[in-house]
């Protein structure tokens, strides 16, 4: 085990083609990664990913991350 640094309440982590660590930032709607170097990046952070959850790796290398939205009303969720 060894310390990286102190990251955002995570919900999802997974492993991508790049060797990276990927975290989903579930308070802030975006992803960050932890570069096989050990350094803590953003991806990406965007209104439209609301509380992002878990991801899935493609064949192609594509890392895709799912929204759950579970702490917005069901009837205000987008489709």
């Amino acid at each position: 085990v060894q310390y990286i640094g102190d990251t955002q309440p995570i919900d999802g982590m997974a492993f991508g083609a790049d060797s990276s660590l990927y975290l989903t930032y579930i308070q802030e709607n975006a992803v960050a990664r932890i570069t096989p170097r050990g350094r803590l990046e953003g991806v990406v952070r965007d209104s439209l990913l609301k509380w992002p959850d878990s991801f899935a790796l493609a064949p192609d290398g594509g890392l895709y991350v799912t929204s759950s939205q579970l702490h917005i009303p069901r009837a205000q969720r987008t489709q």
